[in-house]
């Protein structure tokens, strides 16, 4: 290197002033690590909304499962109090025709309502879970064939599946669960099908499969985890789904009889006394409308707290 080189060099190293590692490591801004299950969950928790749904479907829960433990019998007659009206001493929401407590019966309809949606929603999740998943990891003749199967199973109406049962068993919870669930369970299959596809041809997965891992295992240990989210919500907007149909078949006889209750059949009583008698029919329609908008509501909650696109 020349004289001039050197002294040009030094002129321009003049003009710099070197940072210390200190300083380097103080102006370095680092992101903690956040999971996709803590980012999700963070989000939900900003969710007014959700939130506010969440906490009135567990009141609604604990009034329905708790709350019979502190009532009286909610078949218990009393022909000499007939049409208590809401307010009256002992009877905060007043009686039926029959003289029934009508806040024990509405909270023996919520248990009855709230027990068959989550295990309808549940049967109808792992069943759907294997089916689809099987069907969307083999793929070729075998995901043909067995949605084919799935697409004669939704052509057949719930309601002519139930009256055949009913021709056969006494209508009841067993059979009204049993009813939902032979059809229901085709659209969990399906969506999980359709996530399966896309994750199936993943490097993961092929790692698994140069590892000689179980097939079984492919599809229950790194597929479905991966379309949790979408299965999750959909689970979560299942419930209201299930408990509509309850209701209403209930409501026009054919799902929970009576003496027993539930959403749908204190409907339908209440209807029977209206106008007379409105707050037999208001009372219970309320607390089944409030359920169901509240079910959405957290189910939109979920659904925008588990998309990815939202990741920040």
């Amino acid at each position: 290197m020349t004289n001039a080189a050197a002294e040009e060099r030094v002129a321009i190293d003049a003009d710099f002033t070197r940072v210390p590692k200190s300083a380097r490591r103080a102006e370095h801004v680092e992101r903690a690590t956040i999971s996709y299950g803590r980012d999700a969950l963070n989000r939900l928790t900003c969710n007014r909304v959700a939130l506010a749904a969440f906490g009135f479907l567990v009141l609604v829960a604990l009034f329905g499962f708790a709350g019979s433990y502190f009532l009286p019998n909610y078949t218990k007659q009393d022909l000499y109090r007939t049409f208590l009206p809401p307010g009256s001493p002992g009877r905060i929401l007043g009686t039926d025709e029959l003289g029934r407590d009508l806040l024990a019966r509405l909270i023996r309809s919520t248990k009855v309502s709230l027990s068959i949606g989550l295990i309808v929603s549940l049967i109808n999740l792992v069943i759907g879970l294997i089916y689809g998943g099987i069907s969307g990891y083999f793929g070729g003749m075998t995901d043909i064939l067995m949605m084919r199967f799935v697409e004669i199973v939704t052509s057949i109406p719930e309601m002519i599946i139930l009256l055949l049962l009913l021709t056969v068993v006494s209508n009841g919870m067993p059979t009204l669960i049993l009813a939902l669930c032979l059809t229901g369970w085709t659209g969990m299959a399906r969506l999980v099908r359709a996530q399966v596809l896309q994750l199936r041809e993943n490097e993961y997965v092929l790692a698994a499969r140069v590892l000689g891992a179980r097939r079984l295992r492919i599809i229950l240990r790194h597929m479905i985890p991966n379309a949790l989210g979408p299965i999750v919500v959909r689970f979560a907007m299942s419930i209201p789904g299930v408990i509509f149909a309850e209701s209403f078949l209930s409501y026009i006889g054919l799902g929970i009889a009576i003496p027993d209750a539930s959403w749908g059949n204190l409907a339908q009583l209440g209807s029977n006394q209206f106008p007379n008698y409105i707050w037999l029919f208001f009372i219970p329609a309320i607390l089944f409308s409030l359920t169901m908008l509240a079910f959405n509501l957290l189910g939109d909650g979920l659904r925008d707290a588990l998309d990815p696109k939202q990741r920040r």
